[in-house]
């Protein structure tokens, strides 16, 4: 009979403790494109702080308050607007595959810039190799032979 009690305790646990978790809405909710926004600027710094961490601190002291700053959120505005949406998952996933998708597109022009300034420095280099070749070339004068050898 014991059994049977405690194995009904633990269902009746597990059915009422997996029901949906809600969090409720805060007060001061983020929107969607802000928190997009401040969501994509917080991986460019971290991205940044990967990079060069000294030249990221030189120039912006808190990084992360920083973005809080520009933006004009505080953190436990940021945390359960965070909360709240990473409880709809459907709507967490959008924010984080439009900022995906915003990284990506940034990442595609960057490398296009470099393919440009690579080629533009090839072509310098070129340039200037071909004009010390030109420079030796002129500067080798003929010098008559001595009269022995002729």
């Amino acid at each position: 009979m014991k059994k049977y009690r405690l194995f009904y305790f633990f269902m009746t646990s597990l059915i009422l403790g997996c029901g949906p978790a809600t969090t409720p809405k805060p007060e001061r909710l983020i929107p969607v494109a802000l928190m997009d926004s401040i969501i994509y600027e917080m991986a460019v710094i971290n991205a940044a702080k990967g990079l060069d961490k000294k030249r990221l601190a030189q120039s912006i002291k808190n990084p992360r308050q920083h973005v809080f700053k520009t933006f004009g959120v505080d953190s436990m505005q940021f945390v359960a607007s965070n909360a709240y949406y990473a409880s709809k998952p459907k709507i967490y996933d959008r924010i984080y595959t439009a900022v995906e998708t915003r990284l990506a597109a940034e990442k595609a022009v960057l490398e296009q810039q470099i393919t440009l300034q690579k080629k533009k420095d090839d072509s310098i280099n070129k340039a200037a190799r071909r004009q010390r070749q030109n420079f030796r070339d002129s500067t080798m004068v003929s010098q008559p032979l001595p009269d022995k050898l002729q």
